[in-house]
């Protein structure tokens, strides 16, 4: 069964390509081709920011600014790989991937393949974000593999994971034991395309738990991500939307209550959930991003790192995270009618 999934979805975040739920009603198309051009905007400032070498870099990106206008808003140096990824699966969600990728996305993906170790960790042995970068580079080079078929199989990485992984099945935070819902989605999401998870319950009920009182609900979305997509479960994903869709995207949220990877997240389960709070969700969401995106000197086409992950993941990170919400709504609202 999970084989036939992995196959239906060809690649696992990049699955928010293939398996979508068709919309319904007429196409807006100016509306259609604004979003796009938000998207498209954030892309450039993007590639714009881009090392020689392939990365992405979530502290020194300023070097690529003018003389004398760089933009504000770095992060940290052990936050490379994980925007990095983040940018490769952001280019996936335009069906950027393989002949139709372009040269910054190649030249990001190899970079991802170079930080592999022997031991199958993507980073420096021994720092803070180890788990979390393998997690996410490895989903997003399996992802791209099973489009370009220059892609295998990464053995020690799903062992090394799999060791790594506490009791409940979650996978700690950088630098501590306490259960980190980006790392566990992201690991779930890499070896739920290579193998059946029999702990996937348990952990869908740990995350919840760990996430429905703290608001922005961010295990919440995690857990609601993975209920849409890999392990399958419309009564939990019910669950998580009911309680997410009430705090939709504002502008007027402060920092501590933003989450912008959390609200890619909730867009990729929102879809799957009932139209009001499906169209609840991304109006805001669209509205918000909107809102946001800089459109001034260097800062055009970026979004500032003002959520409760943006001093690691810097401005990088939430270009990056923003984009991704955004390509769900525009798939599902525009491209795909």
């Amino acid at each position: 069964m999970r084989a036939a999934l992995a196959l239906l979805m060809a690649g696992s975040i990049v699955a928010q390509q293939v398996a979508r739920p068709p919309g319904n009603g007429p196409v807006d198309v100016e509306a259609g081709a604004k979003l796009k051009a938000i998207i498209d905007a954030g892309h450039t400032w993007l590639q714009k920011h881009q090392d020689a070498d392939g990365r992405f870099s979530a502290s020194a990106f300023v070097v690529h600014d003018p003389k004398g206008a760089p933009c504000k808003g770095a992060g940290q140096p052990d936050q490379d790989v994980f925007v990095t990824a983040l940018v490769v699966v952001a280019c996936h969600g335009l069906g950027q991937i393989g002949p139709e990728a372009p040269e910054h996305a190649r030249k990001a993906i190899a970079w991802l393949r170079a930080q592999q170790q022997e031991d199958g960790t993507v980073g420096q042995p021994g720092e803070r974000m180890l788990a979390r970068n393998t997690a996410t580079a490895s989903d997003a080079l399996s992802s791209a593999g099973s489009y370009d078929n220059t892609g295998k199989e990464l053995p020690k990485t799903t062992a090394w994971l799999l060791e790594n992984r506490a009791a409940n099945g979650m996978w700690s935070a950088p630098g501590s034991d306490t259960p980190d819902w980006v790392t566990t989605t992201m690991a779930m999401c890499y070896l739920a395309e290579i193998r059946e998870d029999h702990a996937a319950p348990g952990l869908l009920e740990a995350m919840f738990r760990l996430g429905e009182n703290e608001p922005p609900h961010g295990a919440v979305a995690g857990t609601a991500f993975l209920s849409a997509w890999f392990v399958r479960n419309a009564d939990m994903r019910a669950r998580c939307c009911d309680l997410l869709v009430r705090t939709p995207p504002a502008v007027t949220l402060p920092r501590e209550r933003r989450d912008y990877f959390a609200w890619y997240c909730t867009t990729q389960a929102m879809q799957f959930h009932d139209e009001k709070a499906w169209d609840t969700w991304w109006r805001a969401l669209v509205a918000t991003a909107t809102t946001l995106q800089r459109q001034d000197g260097s800062y055009a086409g970026s979004w500032d790192p003002d959520d409760v992950r943006g001093r690691e993941g810097g401005r990088v990170y939430a270009t990056a995270a923003m984009l991704l919400a955004l390509e769900v709504a525009w798939r599902k609202e525009y491209r795909d009618k």
